[in-house]
């Protein structure tokens, strides 16, 4: 499955694991297995019910981690930061949000999430249910 992943080189690859009674998903990033990917976790439950391989919910238990949020006082600040990756590489974590109020909107973000090979991702579930709240 890793080296499938590597090959698509997405943000997220996903793989739906029949284990015994149940479907499960596993997903991968270009570099490592993650636990979580939200859009992939939507799909897959989409294709397993519009088959008829299951019914009702599909649960899905995992937990991610992102690092410390930064909160900036603009969308203009958001927009125009450029992160210096090899210094953001070294902060604990799986991953660093960043967000200020938008100008149009109630929040603009970017995510940054090297250690699953993916130096930035804009719409990583994980930052948006830290965020959202």
């Amino acid at each position: 499955m890793q080296a499938i992943a590597a090959e698509n080189n997405v943000a997220e690859t996903a793989f739906v694991v029949h284990t015994g009674e149940r479907f499960g998903i596993r997903w991968f990033t270009p570099t490592v297995e993650i636990d979580l990917c939200g859009h992939a976790t939507l799909a897959r439950t989409h294709v397993l019910l519009e088959h008829g391989y299951a019914r009702g919910a599909l649960p899905v238990e995992a937990h991610i981690a992102m690092a410390q949020m930064a909160v900036y006082a603009t969308e203009q600040d958001i927009r125009a930061l450029q992160p210096h990756m090899t210094t953001v590489a070294k902060l604990a974590g799986y991953g660093l949000i960043i967000t200020a109020p938008g100008n149009d909107c109630d929040f603009v973000s970017r995510s940054f999430a090297w250690q699953s090979g993916v130096p930035e991702d804009p719409v990583i579930g994980s930052a948006q249910c830290t965020l959202i709240p």
